[in-house]
């Protein structure tokens, strides 16, 4: 009712520039932007030939992942993962680390290590990492079985197990 006819027709004139305006500087900028959903495409790819059992395809996909965003933590973990399964543990080890330098919030990269250690009798890291990995999420339960697997082949009691919990969740 305050605007007469004009002025709503400036109001939108306005708008309008304004809009073309910040249209033409997104377009100016999103070129230079990671090009996030390619790399999501290139994620679902890469899970897709793992659950496939395609290995090397998704090995090389989860490359193309890092070529284009060496932060994404879990395409480290899908090919430190391979390369377990491979078993070139020394490359398995490398990538899962790597990934938790790049994204130390991702516990899939401490969960794998822990079981790479676990496998190779290294007892005292894996639970380092699978203890590390329990922090950063709510427990699931096939980190709790692996921590008492852990537990077990350490000999450590269910009172130690509690004590050392417990000391870590006020650090």
């Amino acid at each position: 009712e305050g605007f007469s006819a004009r002025n709503r027709l400036l109001l939108w004139v306005v708008v309008g520039a304004l809009l073309v305006v910040a249209i033409g500087s997104l377009l100016v900028i999103l070129p230079w932007l990671p090009a996030e959903d390619e790399v999501d495409k290139l994620i679902d790819q890469g899970k897709t030939r793992y659950a496939r059992g395609d290995l090397a395809e998704a090995r090389a996909t989860f490359l193309k992942v890092i070529e284009r965003d060496a932060k994404q933590g879990l395409a480290y973990n899908y090919i430190g993962v391979i390369a377990q399964q491979e078993k070139r543990f020394d490359e398995a080890e490398a990538y899962f680390k790597t990934g938790i330098e790049v994204d130390p919030l991702t516990s899939a990269n401490h969960y794998n290590l822990s079981l790479l250690y676990f496998q190779l009798g290294r007892y005292d890291e894996a639970e380092s990492e699978i203890v590390e990995a329990m922090r950063l999420i709510a427990p699931k339960s096939q980190y709790l079985l692996l921590y008492a697997d852990i537990a077990g082949k350490r000999k450590l009691g269910s009172a130690e197990i509690v004590r050392r919990q417990i000391g870590r969740a006020h650090v």
